[in-house]
């Protein structure tokens, strides 16, 4: 892909919510790099330091929002539109067709149960999607049991859109790309790139890390990270602001692969300027970066990434970079000798004393500050000078190293204290991935995907940062309606929005009918027709009560005296039976 690096906008960069696209960028091309490690590179540490380190001046700005649209449903749309539903629904048909053309399925498939899909119906099952996130239940199938006479369950409404069956060969079947897809992206990210485009955002304060997605199954594009949460799974590097997920580039992994569409490093020319050559991981900040607008912008990242040449590239491109360092990154010779000692319990720094030492060519700040521990810090915007109040807990570590911060605090559990800006900044600013994480945890799709990679990518990555990223739009911007401070009650509002809107034209629920909730009862007409069929309410069932076919087999009489009685009579708008009185009519219809 190619940077979008033309010129640099040191003014603040708009959210607007009506700019959901992704710019033009390129192809995507498979790394295959064997010159660069994917592994964080060691390099010597130096002896030499700079003279005076020249700061990167960065203008701060605020990132806002404006233009978002009239209605909570037109936000959850504009990332995904009716237009690129409208493309599922042609790859979920042709791919269906395709399966009952080429193969045969068992007599009791659910396959052979298929009917083509519509839009409303997508939409109706993305609103069920989001419902089964914020109302939890151990097993899938208990979210279509429904009370009876012997047992008190909980009733979902959505077995009134949905069955059960017809949710589960979505599911499996729903496609977000093309049957025949046959991209040089390797599987399962090649299945779910045209959507993972479409639904980028702007952002303005940036901060880089890596994320895991759950799946169980098995695929060559897992990834184990054991320090993580989800410890198995696909590893996704993103760039985010505040939990608001900007941009991501996917990884594959093995020494070959890596993070997936970087550009090949080309061999530099003989006579060229030096310029150093990043590892891989060090590669993906620098190209996340370069998907977004044009601007100036402060990086921030964790030692994995960070090395003095990083910082050099970052600042060459016009962007400042603050971040952690290792010991074997190519830090001051003399700070990594006292890192060391700090480990071993003899620092030489009291509590939050600071030390700095600029790279030979000034670039670059090197800093060190005693907290708990020693901490490292490369930066071409901070100088180490400047201070910030922050309130500070007292740590509970007995260690060696922790003996100048238990001496600082005494017998105080909290202080209010001047602590170096870089390091309020880093705490502030670094967090926006794993706020991101934060917010999609167990907040949606949970139930294990074991089979189909792509549908894990889809479901419980884009899915969720759709509606995390419009979460977070519509809580900072100023929406026409009074903001959700709580994504139960946002994803809540959504669903019920998809439900007024597709429940009556995209349900497929087809018997066991629960009436027409959405015309008004008075204009309900009473018919008669040929056949004759049981009185729902001389039933005991009502309108708008879930059923399902476990509650229809339990109301069934038992015996030949307990017949309930049959009607000719109907209610045309909620095509049920009831008997030719205003009893059983207002019965039914809760009039009385």
């Amino acid at each position: 892909m190619t940077s979008q690096l033309s010129s640099k906008d040191p003014g603040p960069v708009e959210i607007n919510a009506s700019l959901f696209g992704f710019d033009e960028a390129g192809e995507n091309i498979s790394t295959q790099d064997t010159a660069a490690n994917s592994c964080p590179p060691t390099i010597q540490s130096s002896d030499q330091k700079g003279d005076a380190f020249q700061p990167l001046k960065i203008d701060e700005f605020e990132p806002y929002i404006k233009n978002l649209p009239s209605s909570p449903l037109l936000l959850f749309q504009a990332f995904i539109p009716t237009y690129l539903v409208q493309l599922w629904v042609e790859y979920t048909n042709e791919h269906v067709e395709f399966l009952l053309r080429e193969s045969k399925p068992a007599f009791r498939a659910r396959l052979r149960a298929w009917f083509p899909t519509t839009v409303d119906e997508v939409y109706l099952w993305l609103g069920v999607l989001i419902y089964i996130g914020i109302h939890k239940e151990i097993r899938l199938r208990d979210h279509w049991k429904a009370a009876t006479l012997e047992s008190h369950l909980p009733t979902h409404s959505i077995l009134k859109f949905m069955p059960f069956d017809r949710f589960q060969l979505l599911l499996r079947h729903l496609r977000i790309f093309p049957h025949n897809t046959n991209n040089n992206l390797p599987s399962p990210y090649d299945r779910i790139e045209q959507w993972s485009q479409h639904i980028q955002q702007i952002g303005t304060c940036l901060s880089v890390d890596e994320c895991m997605i759950r799946f169980t199954g098995r695929s060559s594009a897992t990834t184990v990270v054991k320090n993580k949460p989800t410890p198995h799974g696909f590893k996704v590097w993103v760039v985010a602001q505040g939990g608001l997920f900007l941009r991501w580039i996917w990884h594959k992994p093995g020494s070959s692969f890596g993070p997936i569409g970087l550009p090949i490093q080309r061999k530099r020319k003989r006579g060229a300027d030096e310029e150093p050559r990043l590892s891989l991981t060090q590669r993906v900040v620098v190209y996340l970066v370069s998907l977004l607008p044009c601007a100036i912008y402060h990086v921030f990242f964790d030692n994995l990434f960070s090395s003095p040449d990083l910082f050099r590239i970052l600042r060459k491109e016009g962007w400042g970079a603050t971040g952690t360092a290792r010991s074997n990154c190519g830090f001051y010779r003399p700070f990594v000798q006292m890192k060391a000692a700090d480990k071993a319990g003899g620092s030489e720094l009291g509590y939050n004393e600071v030390r700095t030492a600029a790279t030979p060519d000034n670039l670059v700040n090197q800093i060190i500050w005693k907290d708990h521990v020693l901490v490292m810090f490369l930066s071409t915007v901070h100088t180490g000078a400047d201070f910030e109040l922050r309130q500070r807990k007292r740590p509970t570590a007995r260690t060696a190293q922790s003996q100048p911060i238990r001496t600082f605090f005494g017998n105080e559990e909290v202080k209010v204290f001047p602590i170096p800006s870089i390091a309020a900044a880093y705490n502030d600013e670094m967090g926006g991935v794993d706020r991101g994480d934060q917010r999609r945890a167990g907040k949606g799709y949970d139930h294990h995907v074991c089979r189909g990679g792509w549908q894990a990518l889809a479901w419980t990555f884009l899915f969720d940062t759709v509606l995390v990223n419009s979460f977070i739009l519509q809580a900072q911007g100023q929406p026409n309606w009074k903001p959700f401070r709580s994504q139960v009650d946002w994803r809540q509002c959504l669903f019920d929005a998809i439900i007024n809107t597709y429940g009556s034209t995209g349900s497929s629920r087809k018997i066991f009918r629960a009436g027409d909730t959405i015309t008004p009862k008075i204009q309900h007409i009473r018919v008669r027709r040929k056949n004759p069929s049981t009185c729902l309410a001389c039933k005991g069932l009502r309108f708008d009560d879930a059923r399902s076919r476990s509650s229809e087999t339990a109301l069934r009489p038992r015996s030949a005296n307990q017949q309930v009685p049959r009607s000719r009579y109907f209610c045309k708008t909620c095509n049920v039976a009831l008997c030719n009185s205003q009893y059983c009519w207002d019965l039914y219809h809760r009039l009385k």
